[in-house]
């Protein structure tokens, strides 16, 4: 049995405007002391979906694809085509379910060890400098496109052995 939820702009929780104005806590325990399990309706998109809010319940699905499948119609609130989930979504790890979704981790975890990101700290840190001294002399840039996107695309770039001739059709390709 499950509790049906309003559709009070707080209830779109997947919507960055809800947290604007900083984190909700009181609305957020609220929310969790009506679970564990919630059906939330979507009124942007007009995709309904499930709110989990107890530890022991995400973890039985996470382990139990068969009950709920991220990679059958991805963790995203929307509808997708097949064609999408083909191309795109399935391949994303946020929407793989066991035992792919562990492999994948795993391939990546080896980047992140603290000796791995000790290892690489000083070249984004040289990365980040020339990014700023590149900028700073014109008093003004777009900060978006020429500071903020800049190092995490030279870390990604880096990370996933990107040569730099090609991080700018990476970046390209990653926008479209």
């Amino acid at each position: 049995m499950h509790k049906m939820m309003s559709t009070c702009s707080f209830a779109i929780l997947i919507d960055p405007e809800t947290y604007a104005n900083g984190m909700p806590y009181d609305e957020l325990k609220r929310i969790r002391d009506d679970g564990p399990k919630l059906y939330m309706e979507y009124d942007i998109r007009g995709v309904p979906y499930w709110l989990i809010t107890v530890r022991g319940e995400i973890d039985y699905i996470s382990k139990n694809p068969k009950v709920l499948s991220s990679e059958a119609r991805s963790v995203l609130v929307e509808e997708w085509a097949e064609e999408e989930m083909v191309t795109s979504h399935r391949s994303m790890t946020t929407n793989m379910d066991p035992p792919r979704h562990q492999q994948n981790r795993r391939k990546a975890r080896s980047s992140f060890s603290p000796s791995a990101v000790d290892s690489y700290a000083g070249s984004f840190r040289a990365y980040a400098k020339r990014i700023i001294d590149k900028v700073a002399s014109r008093g003004e840039c777009q900060f978006v496109e020429e500071v903020a996107t800049e190092l995490p695309l030279l870390a990604i770039s880096e990370l996933r052995g990107i040569p730099p001739e090609d991080r700018k059709d990476f970046f390209q390709w990653t926008n479209t």
